[in-house]
C-alpha cells in the first residue's frame, strides 16, 4: 500500500449508511464509498453533462472515523480530503483499486444545512468537529 502524490479533496454523495468497526487495538475504522458525480464538456452541443459516477472507497480512523460514523447517513453529500492509496483485493484474483484514507471530511452545504457541535477534550483528547445534517 503506497500513498499517491498529495493530499486531494473529492465530494459526493454517500452511498450507504458508513460502517464502523473497532481494530484488536480498539481503534475506530469506519469505512464508505462516495459517489462522485463528474461533469463534462460535450463537444458537439457546447454544454455540460453528467458523465457515468465515479465510486470511490474512503476510510477514516479514530476519532474521524467516530464522528463520520455518528454524522453521515446514505444520501449525504460529503467533502473528502486525504491520500490516495493502492489497495489489492485478492478473492481468487489479484485486483488493485484505489481508495481514499480520509485526513479530514466535511459535509456539503451547498443543498443542505449543518449544526456544528464540538466533542469535548475527554471524548477527542483533541479539538473536532461533528456536523448534523438537515436537509433544506
Amino acid at each position: 500500500m503506497a500513498y499517491i502524490d498529495d493530499p486531494i479533496g473529492r465530494r459526493g454523495n454517500v452511498t450507504a449508511d458508513p460502517e464502523l468497526r473497532y481494530t484488536t487495538n480498539g481503534h475506530a475504522v469506519a469505512t464508505l464509498t462516495l459517489a462522485c458525480h463528474p461533469r463534462i464538456l460535450d463537444t458537439t452541443s457546447g454544454k455540460f453533462r453528467n458523465a457515468e459516477p465515479v465510486y470511490l472507497p474512503c476510510v477514516f480512523w479514530r476519532h474521524l472515523a467516530e464522528h463520520v460514523a455518528a454524522t453521515v447517513t446514505k444520501g449525504t453529500r460529503l467533502i473528502v480530503y486525504g491520500y490516495l492509496q493502492d489497495q489489492d483485493c485478492r478473492d481468487g484474483i489479484r485486483v488493485t483499486y484505489k481508495q481514499l484514507n480520509a485526513i479530514d471530511a466535511a459535509v456539503s452545504v451547498r443543498w443542505a444545512t449543518a449544526t456544528v457541535t464540538k466533542s469535548s477534550r475527554q471524548t477527542a483528547n483533541r479539538r473536532c468537529a461533528t456536523l448534523s445534517v438537515a436537509e433544506r
